[in-house]
């Protein structure tokens, strides 16, 4: 297979599009961010009606209130007064906040790295990838598929999958018209060899892009392309796993 790591720098945040905090499944462990157990009495005092969450009658201290409209806001609840008096979330609240309330931690999408990919950036990785009709191809950890959308205007949605953590991040794929979501840990996925192409983003935080791309390769069929947008630290990284990436790199 044939690898290209397209480097870049991690792109900020952008405020308006971190709206993926999501329950934390039994396998992300460490990874969620634990609720004060004040902030949890709260949320378990409130209520919920369809994509909203009301907060009980009692009236909060307005430091308690403020770390309660943190989280509800990691977990993608917008404030809404007036007669409202609710925090609206895109899709049903008892969803976003269920397992939360129960685990008492969550997961939001910068804690797991994911920023979306600029187009522009995104526009050069689908390029470089030479896709063509009919090319089976996969974007790993695709957050809001800004690769597996752009891949799939040109290949086609049913030949493009997309693997990603998130469940709101799920959500927005499926309802974008892609049909080949997996949802889960892209590296715990058991590669296959049947991808033509690979286009992806990965988490840059702690060397996971290196392993995400390391585990992508396994993927690709022998004459397969993988076009990664990856952190540029490897190059000078003095350890193991950097420079077993470089030989890497240079082997493809």
């Amino acid at each position: 297979p044939r690898a290209v790591a397209s480097k870049a720098s991690a792109p900020a945040p952008a405020p308006s599009l971190t709206l993926d905090g999501a329950a934390v499944p039994d396998a992300a462990g460490s990874r969620g961010r634990r609720i004060d157990d004040d902030v949890l009495t709260v949320l378990r005092a409130g209520r919920t009606e369809d994509n909203k969450f009301f907060l009980g009658p009692e009236r909060l201290d307005p430091k308690l209130y403020k770390r309660v409209n943190v989280v509800l806001k990691d977990l993608g609840g917008q404030w809404k007064g007036g007669r409202m008096q609710a925090h609206v979330f895109e899709g049903a609240a008892d969803e976003a906040l269920t397992a939360v309330i129960v685990s008492g931690e969550y997961l939001t999408a910068t804690a797991f790295g994911f920023f979306p990919t600029p187009a522009g950036l995104a526009n050069r990785a689908v390029a470089m990838a030479g896709l063509a009709p009919g090319m089976k191809v996969l974007e790993p950890s695709a957050g809001q598929g800004s690769l597996a959308l752009r891949a799939a205007a040109i290949v086609g949605a049913q030949n493009v999958t997309a693997c990603e953590y998130l469940d709101r991040n799920v959500k927005k794929l499926k309802d974008a018209g892609l049909t080949d979501v997996i949802h889960g840990d892209f590296l715990a996925i058991e590669p296959a060899q049947i991808y033509d192409a690979i286009v992806m983003n990965p988490p840059f935080s702690g060397g996971q892009d290196i392993a995400h791309v390391q585990h992508a390769a396994r993927f690709l069929k022998p004459d397969g392309v993988l076009i990664a947008i990856t952190s540029p630290s490897f190059q000078h990284r003095n350890t193991s796993a950097a420079a077993a990436f470089r030989d890497f790199a240079e082997a493809s």
